[in-house]
């Protein structure tokens, strides 16, 4: 069986594919490619996954030039790993996301979607001004997900909210397959964590991680005689790439990095596994103050979440999704109550260390290879 994966580089989807892929492919010995829009690092071919540059975004052609493709290299089975703008625009990509399974259908070729993201007119709060466009957009989603029912074979979301958002699209509920992102096994040593209290910041660099807020209640901290230090394992998204207001913020990151000199440490590009467990075990504290509203998953959360530390979160959709009050510590993505948390945190060891035991507990049920199972069940339906 060959299984090949549509997917764009320099985004978290990818990260996610090539953990997937080097799963199945151990466990259940499938074949896997991956089809993308552009030659990927060289360190993913570690992951020994096949990744092929094969379609360019803003392109009407796309999906013919992954048809083609497919049924050239023998593709059983094409999985859709879905995010908003994919393949160009928001609107470009919905068009040619469904364009694409129309094309498989009528080649007859199975096809399943990985919505990494369901949309809502909520989560699109920027462009839904008006009670008018409010009900247009409801009205586009609509059919947007239903056509995505009709047309898929399989649907795979990453947790239950996301099947709740699509329920009420009036998807039918036997069509969604409920698998969670899959945890790492932080098997990472490291001697000793140094001095004082690390902060660990993992994800892309743009406007909606919450950086320059994290930043400054670090400032606060020490500030105030904590002896802390941030550490930003920063990428760069495909987003940052192409627009000029996510260039400028991630400038405005460094600058402010910069200005807290041995207080905060900012590496910018590619960080494998290994690095990023290891820097985790180091840490004492992992912070993700996200501001999206989007309904989704967060892949560096379930990187880290056996490595037994602490989490601080925001309370968006994407970690309520997937957190409990016991697992993590919820809050406002402000500079005051970013200080606040992180504080308690670090005075109060009964609270940490119940924090650690309830993250770890559900880090135990989502391990990579469990998920692989889950996954395999639905190619194989």
């Amino acid at each position: 069986m060959r299984i090949c994966f549509i997917v764009v580089a320099f985004s978290g989807t990818f990260e996610f594919t090539s953990r997937l892929c080097r799963e199945l492919q151990q466990q259940y010995h499938v074949d896997t490619y991956i089809i993308t829009n552009t030659s990927v690092n060289v360190a993913y071919e570690k992951t020994g996954c096949k990744a092929v540059s094969v379609w360019r975004k803003n392109n009407i052609f796309t999906p013919f030039a992954i048809l083609r493709f497919a049924r050239r290299s023998g593709c059983n089975v094409i999985v859709v790993q879905y995010e908003y703008s994919m393949f160009g625009s928001p609107i470009f990509t919905h068009i040619l996301v469904l364009l694409l399974a129309m094309l498989c259908k009528f080649s007859k070729l199975k096809i399943i979607i990985a919505l990494h993201g369901v949309l809502t007119p909520s989560s699109l709060k920027a462009i839904t001004t008006s009670s008018f466009i409010k009900t247009l957009v409801k009205i586009v989603l609509d059919i947007f997900y239903k056509l995505i029912s009709m047309f898929y074979d399989a649907i795979v979301v990453l947790n239950a909210l996301q099947k709740k958002a699509l329920e009420a699209y009036g998807v039918k509920p036997s069509k969604i397959n409920i698998i969670p992102h899959g945890v790492e096994r932080c098997n990472a040593y490291v001697e000793g964590s140094g001095k004082g209290y690390q902060i660990l910041f993992h994800g892309f660099v743009r406007p909606s991680k919450g950086l320059l807020e994290l930043i400054d209640a670090v400032k606060r901290l020490a500030e105030d005689g904590v002896d802390v230090k941030l550490k930003i394992l920063g990428s760069l998204a495909h987003q940052t790439l192409e627009r000029v207001d996510e260039k400028r913020y991630m400038m405005e990151v460094i600058r402010r990095c910069r200005e807290l000199k041995e207080r905060c440490i900012m590496k910018l590009g590619f960080h494998s596994l290994e690095e990023l467990l290891k820097e985790a075990k180091r840490s004492h504290i992992i912070v993700l103050p996200y501001k999206d509203k989007f309904i989704e998953s967060s892949g560096v959360l379930h990187t880290f979440m056996d490595c037994g530390k602490a989490v601080v979160v925001s309370a968006t959709p994407r970690f309520l999704s997937d957190l409990s009050p016991n697992e993590a510590l919820f809050t406002n993505p402000t500079i005051e109550d970013l200080y606040k948390v992180i504080k308690s945190l670090i005075e109060n060891e009964v609270l940490y260390k119940s924090l650690v035991q309830g993250l770890k507990r559900k880090a135990l049920s989502r391990y990579w290879n469990i998920v692989a199972q889950e996954w395999f069940k639905v190619i194989m339906k």
